[in-house]
């Protein structure tokens, strides 16, 4: 790359996060701004995405002149040939939103955009655990849950960009309910605003239980429901149990069709390390079928903007006009 500063951004709903680098890869500078919730129009969090990319630039101490690539990381379906939003839940106004046409209106150099968890899958081939490997899964367990898989050393996207999203596995027949509103079947029992509902739920009815103790009055999340297992709650045992038994299933599913090298577990609910990896293999194993290697996210909550990054380097190398 030609001297200058590439910038990373994830965009996610609640916050929008920016990085900048220099050509050697050293980050420059790390700035945030809060995604407006209740936007009343599309232009509300472009202005605030902006103004993001102005100020990291500043803080850097480089001209935006010097700015030759920007890819960003988005949570939910794009098109990243197009630079079309198709599908985004968690920011109002941008569903179809032309992303990439709007920043070229206002910012020079060239654009990419995927889906946040592709990013962090790149991330981590790139910088983290799964560094070396040719073939591998990412499972973000967020709010809901997602997946980035890589093949050949290459993300794969499928043929309408919707490769991966295993938040919509079913994994049990004859479900009560097929239809869960935003959230696919997988996510709707197993991601962390599932969890949490199921914690806060159980404490409430039971106030005498070790989880309603443990949080003493305050909103049980899917972080307790580790605790209070560990500490000797069944009923949380009980909760996680299930939990476990289901991501083990997909698990498998994911095995029997891709065959990765390794599995790799990122977003909020990886942080619990082993106490969910090693239930987790335990009864994936189970169906007899040869499990790769889980692993926890090398790096974190930072893994889609370490992708976003390589994505940003990548591109400085296509002329501005095609992409």
């Amino acid at each position: 790359m030609s001297s200058g500063i590439v910038a990373a951004l994830d965009i996610g709903g609640h916050y929008m996060r920016c990085w900048v680098a220099d050509e050697q890869g050293r980050v420059l500078a790390q700035e945030r701004r809060e995604t407006k919730r209740d936007a009343r129009t599309a232009e509300e969090n472009l202005e605030r995405l902006i103004d993001l990319i102005m100020s990291a630039v500043r803080e850097a101490g480089r001209p935006v002149e010097e700015l030759r690539s920007t890819a960003l990381g988005v949570p939910g379906a794009v098109d990243p040939d197009e630079g079309v939003i198709k599908m985004i839940p968690n920011i109002p106004h941008w569903d179809g939103l032309r992303l990439r046409d709007r920043l070229r209106e206002r910012l020079a150099g060239v654009f990419a955009m995927d889906n946040d968890v592709n990013l962090a899958a790149r991330g981590e081939l790139w910088k983290g655990v799964a560094q070396g490997q040719r073939n591998f899964v990412f499972l973000a367990f967020g709010s809901g849950i997602g997946g980035g898989v890589v093949i050949n050393g290459e993300v794969y996207r499928g043929s309408h960009n919707a490769a991966g999203e295993v938040g919509y596995l079913v994994l049990e027949p004859d479900s009560l309910d097929r239809f869960v509103g935003d959230m696919g079947w997988f996510e709707s029992v197993a991601g962390g605003l599932a969890l949490d509902r199921k914690a806060a739920d159980l404490a409430s009815r039971r106030p005498e239980s070790r989880l309603a103790k443990m949080v003493r009055g305050s909103v049980a999340k899917a972080p307790d429901l580790f605790a209070a297992a560990e500490a000797g709650d069944d009923d949380c045992r009980r909760i996680l149990d299930r939990t476990f038994e289901y991501i083990a299933m997909a698990v498998v599913n994911i095995t029997s069709l891709l065959d990765p090298d390794m599995i790799v577990f990122g977003g909020g609910i990886s942080a619990q390390g082993d106490r969910l990896l090693l239930p987790v293999a335990e009864r994936a194993r189970r169906y007899r079928l040869p499990v790769p290697p889980l692993y926890v996210s090398a790096l974190g909550e930072e893994a889609q903007l370490w992708g976003a990054l390589d994505a940003a380097f990548e591109h400085c190398r296509k002329p501005a006009g095609s992409g």
